[in-house]
């Protein structure tokens, strides 16, 4: 991309060459239908609760996906059967720790 904005259409034309003939010979992407059903069938059979996501991410890593696209649909789409509690501690946790560190760098300056 940055040669296509740099104004370099040859250096860009040949990049996406290049980048197609690699693609072509990694294993094909599962479409987000097929691994949404396919994480489902895991955590069916995996009988997982909110304590399992570890096992469960340990089988989904042998799908055929990019790792942030399964995470980002476990936690949109499965989470939520999961114990929302363990989420909220971690969010009032995150909040906590962003204000001491404000607090820390205000004490800095």
């Amino acid at each position: 991309m940055a040669y296509k904005n740099a104004g370099r259409n040859d250096l860009f034309e040949k990049e996406i060459k290049e980048m197609e003939i690699i693609t072509s010979y990694l294993p094909k992407q599962l479409d987000d239908m097929a691994l949404r059903k396919a994480i489902e069938e895991i955590i069916t059979s995996l009988n997982a609760g909110s304590k399992d996501m570890g096992k469960v991410m340990q089988e989904v890593k042998n799908l055929n996906a990019d790792g942030k696209r399964i995470s980002s649909i476990i936690l949109k789409n499965y989470f939520k059967k999961f114990k929302l509690k363990s989420l909220t501690r971690f969010k009032h946790f995150c909040i906590v720790v962003i204000c001491l560190l404000h607090n820390i760098f205000l004490i800095c300056n």
